[in-house]
């Protein structure tokens, strides 16, 4: 499951709108 393709790409330029694995592992501005 792809949300926003935070798990296919990790270095999305979108802010992280949900709670997402990588998004804590991975803080971006």
């Amino acid at each position: 499951m792809t949300w926003f393709g935070y798990i296919v790409l990790p270095e999305t330029p979108f802010p992280p709108l949900l709670p997402h694995p990588l998004s804590w592992r991975d803080p971006r501005p």
